[in-house]
């Protein structure tokens, strides 16, 4: 199908469905054998990007992604899995590393033994600062939404679906990220349309949004705010671009009202549109001022 929302927004890249499934899609490209550690990171967001900017289709397992966190991210295995130093030892990479613990010192003598890369060391050493404390972070690790662990996730573009997936996923500027948030909740009778968690790159366009799409009021979910995963993905895609993951019944609800909305409107066409004139704008403020 092609998007009503991705016509107006006139988005950089296509929006892609992302659904779960017990096989992979045929003749889809991806890395196979699980990328250790011991070689060097290899965010999986990477392949996220490289599917947007060539407009193909990917799939994903827990053998195939890149980094051993993102099994969990994506819903395909659980946190710390394969991961050095185990469930401890993600929660003290993303807080204050693993140098300061006897049993972290020992892990990184063992991953320096068999090779690991000066970078490995120091991100695990050192940590990543994102999270005060381990404990913090476990902590929030037990609020992540449960879902059943699937064997496969397809990624591709929304015109070459056959079925409606799960998630609709755009990447859009800080002004498109605007109106999908305001379409996002324009049938809503609340104002709690768009979420943004805390989260890794993986899990705002697959487990949050997933985890969305069995609630009544699904929310949309903003995301790529992860540092790490933003700079995996920079030299593909940019460095203005954040996600906007969408369970599929709020996005056909927005693609239903799309052409109703304020997308036709001059306010935003004279954002939209750098150069037009921002009449519609100028009468709000005109109206604001006289009210107050």
């Amino acid at each position: 199908m092609e998007s009503k929302v991705a016509r107006h927004l006139k988005l950089r890249h296509p929006v892609m469905g992302l659904c779960r499934s017990g096989d992979p899609l045929p003749g889809t490209k991806s890395v196979t054998g699980r990328v250790s550690l011991k070689g060097g990171f290899g965010c999986s967001m990477f392949l996220v990007a490289h599917a947007f900017r060539e407009k193909r289709a990917e799939s994903f397992s827990a053998d195939t992604v890149r980094c051993p966190g993102a099994a969990a991210g994506f819903g395909l295995g659980r946190p710390g899995f394969g991961f050095p130093g185990g469930f401890m030892g993600s929660a003290r990479l993303l807080s204050c590393g693993n140098s300061r613990f006897e049993d972290g010192r020992a892990s990184l003598e063992e991953l320096r033994a068999e090779g690991a890369s000066r970078e490995v060391l120091r991100e695990l050493g050192d940590g990543e600062g994102f999270k005060r404390d381990p404990e913090t972070v476990m902590a929030s690790f037990s609020t992540l939404p449960r879902l059943p662990e699937s064997p496969f996730e397809i990624l591709r573009p929304l015109s070459e679906t056959d079925s409606p997936p799960e998630v609709a996923l755009m990447l859009a500027d800080c002004t498109q990220l605007s109106a999908v948030a305001v379409l996002a909740n324009y049938s809503r009778k609340d104002m709690d349309g768009v979420c943004m968690p805390f989260s890794a790159g993986c899990m705002s366009v697959a487990i949050f949004p997933l985890a969305e799409c069995a609630s009544e009021s699904p929310r949309a979910v903003v995301g790529l705010t992860d540092i790490s995963a933003r700079v995996a993905m920079r030299r593909l895609l940019g460095r203005d671009l954040l996600s906007f993951a969408v369970p599929w019944r709020l996005f056909s609800e927005m693609e239903a009202v799309a052409d109703e909305s304020f997308l036709t409107r001059p306010a935003w066409l004279s954002i939209a549109q750098p150069g037009r004139p921002g009449r519609g704008t100028m009468l709000v403020v005109k109206l604001f001022n006289f009210w107050f």
